[in-house]
């Protein structure tokens, strides 16, 4: 295979608690597994990626989709050219979701330090949630754990604007894949239910405005990230104009009519069993 033949790879920067995990399932359906390299730590991410970068030059040609808790910067140890995409979240309902995620998931690793010291959501802000990690994501100071600064937030702008094909919004999840598919020429989009969701958690509004300054103060370049990207995300849906509206519509259509149909099809294949079962019980 030439250089020219060698497709170039998608990589999926997964920042925590914004889809990911809906998205990682719908990837599995639609790449097979020596075309997908997820990239997995726990806690910690370090140890996979510099493993990563020390694949052979054959293994990393065949990656069409590079995914997992990773920052901008890992096409540089790919021999193809890449493209980069994510999804951003409202930073307010991140760090709401993040805290009642952990507060209600045992295995975290954060879990018995927050349950033990009754962590709030502002200490959690201050203390253990990094400040402006989406920002750091996309601008690639995220593993080194370098402080965001204005500087930060314009490379991450740049990187965007120069690199990426897209960048999604959680809370627009099913619009962003549409973009996605439509970016990737993604042959079909399958039936998905929302994964790893945080449930019955308190919306930002039941939340004290005190709190609520500790979270935009903390997460005040991410905000400034998220609503640069939702001008881009609009303005994106904006130039494909109609045809993109009833796109949107037939897919809503048919994700709200699929559980319908899976149960008609469970009724119908068990119906069938039944009979076939009666049939050859009046056999005997």
């Amino acid at each position: 295979m030439t250089d020219s033949e060698i497709p170039s790879t998608i990589i999926y920067l997964h920042i925590p608690k914004t889809a990911g995990s809906t998205l990682h399932a719908i990837h599995n359906q639609l790449y097979s597994p020596n075309q997908l390299m997820h990239l997995k730590g726990d806690p910690h991410i370090d140890t996979a990626v510099a493993q990563f970068k020390q694949l052979d030059t054959a293994t990393k040609q065949s990656i069409q989709l590079l995914t997992g808790h990773i920052e901008y910067g890992m096409h540089n140890w790919l021999p193809q050219p890449a493209t980069y995409f994510t999804i951003l979240r409202d930073p307010v309902e991140r760090v709401l979701s993040y805290y009642y995620f952990i507060l209600r998931t045992p295995i975290h690793p954060r879990h018995e330090e927050m349950t033990q010291h009754n962590t709030s959501i502002a200490d959690f802000a201050l203390h253990i949630l990094g400040h402006n990690n989406q920002t750091r994501f996309v601008a690639g100071t995220w593993l080194e754990d370098i402080p965001c600064t204005e500087e930060t937030l314009s490379l991450a702008k740049q990187h965007i604007e120069q690199d990426f094909a897209l960048v999604g919004l959680s809370e627009q999840f099913d619009t962003t894949l549409l973009l996605l598919k439509h970016h990737f020429n993604w042959p079909r989009l399958p039936y998905y239910h929302s994964r790893n969701v945080t449930q019955n958690r308190p919306s930002r509004e039941q939340v004290d405005d005190e709190t609520l300054a500790i979270i935009h103060e903390t997460q005040a370049y991410d905000l400034a990230l998220y609503n640069f990207a939702q001008k881009r995300f609009e303005e994106t849906v904006r130039q494909l104009g109609f045809p993109f509206w009833l796109v949107r519509v037939q897919h809503r259509l048919a994700q709200r009519a699929q559980p319908n149909l899976e149960k008609i099809r469970r009724v119908s294949v068990r119906h069938w069993l039944r009979q076939q079962w009666r049939k050859r019980e009046a056999t005997r």
